[in-house]
């Protein structure tokens, strides 16, 4: 074994001077050796991975609409939600039709089912039924201003009648229309 009071001492000697002396190496105990670090083999560098350009974030991906959709409108409008409509999603209607029968003296209350948003005054429309032959005048008049819940209809008759001899169509005094079938449409804008 040598003997060296100091490192110059060491390192001047010719067969040792690429060695180091005990107290000049430092301690390992951080570290690892080569076989004991775990295998990378699943993992790839930052240049190896794709750029995301092309993919979209969670966020800006569109969701179902959470409340039903707008109503029908008159002209058509370019939508600015990221929300899509489900499959069997419905509009409201701008009108309200039905088949309603007066009673005997003529009147009809036609309540809107469902009604219209508060404030619309719809525009009312409605056409007597009759059965095959009759000749009779029949009017069906709205009576009052509409309102977003209904209306009230009255129907009229009147009775012809043809004097062949000189070819006038007379209309008497009006009767009474009973029970009359007709077909209401209310229409809002």
């Amino acid at each position: 074994m040598y003997a060296w009071s100091t490192p110059s001492e060491a390192a001047a000697s010719p067969n040792l001077a690429p060695y180091a002396l005990k107290t000049e190496i430092p301690v390992l105990t951080p570290y690892a050796l080569k076989t004991e670090l775990p295998s990378l083999s699943g993992y790839a560098l930052t240049s190896q991975i794709p750029s995301l350009a092309g993919y979209a974030l969670t966020s800006a991906i569109p969701s179902p609409a959470s409340s039903a959709p707008p109503s029908v409108a008159d002209a058509s409008a370019k939508g600015a939600a990221t929300q899509y409509a489900l499959a069997d999603h419905t509009h409201a209607s701008k009108t309200r039709k039905d088949r309603v029968q007066s009673d005997a003296a003529g009147l009809i209350t036609w309540t809107f089912n469902p009604a219209f948003d508060v404030g619309v005054v719809p525009r009312v429309c409605a056409i007597a039924e009759t059965t095959s032959g009759v000749t009779d005048v029949i009017n069906v008049q709205v009576e009052g201003t509409p309102t977003n819940t209904g209306c009230t209809l009255r129907v009229t008759r009147t009775q012809r009648s043809v004097v062949a001899l000189i070819g006038l169509t007379i209309l008497s005094i009006p009767s009474s229309p009973g029970a009359t079938w007709v077909h209401c449409f209310a229409v809002t804008s």
